[in-house]
């Protein structure tokens, strides 16, 4: 246990005794660990959320979102920079054969076209989708082609 702590506490130089053994934030080292810590939960495979307690860093040694002003710390200005990375907020156009392109996340999405919503979960693997209930118009006919006389 003690080598694991030192491990985990490398940066800093505490003395043999365990009570010596403290550990103080800096904002550098909290954003870098919630940076760390946010970016291997969006990859597990189960993960569905991050939680965190206590949001507001009341003394200049604890962790926070905020400080006790409410104002972002570095780490909160870094977590909404990483959520603004992973937001797939977009508008697009349909392509003159009838489909989308879009670089997402796996996960559920909802697709808003003429102000109706529509449900859609992109899945390992799969690349094409059809959503259902969408009703698509039959296309245009296309005006005959004749070749000219010569």
């Amino acid at each position: 246990m003690r080598a694991l702590l030192r491990y985990l506490f490398r940066d800093h130089q505490p003395d043999e005794d365990f009570e010596a053994l403290s550990f103080k934030w800096d904002s550098a080292r909290a954003t870098r660990i919630m940076d760390e810590t946010m970016r291997m939960t969006f990859g597990a495979a189960g993960a569905t959320g991050f939680m965190f307690w206590g949001l507001r860093a009341t003394t200049p040694d604890t962790f926070g979102l905020v400080d006790n002003d409410w104002n972002l710390t570095p780490a909160g200005a870094r977590f909404e920079q990483i959520m603004a990375e992973w937001d797939t907020n977009l508008t697009t156009t349909v392509s003159s054969d009838r489909t989308i392109s879009f670089t997402g996340f796996y996960g559920e999405y909802v697709l808003t076209i003429d102000s109706r919503r529509y449900p859609l979960a992109l899945v390992k693997g799969q690349t094409n989708y059809v959503i259902p209930g969408l009703s698509i118009p039959a296309r245009p006919p296309r005006a005959p082609h004749t070749l000219p006389s010569r």
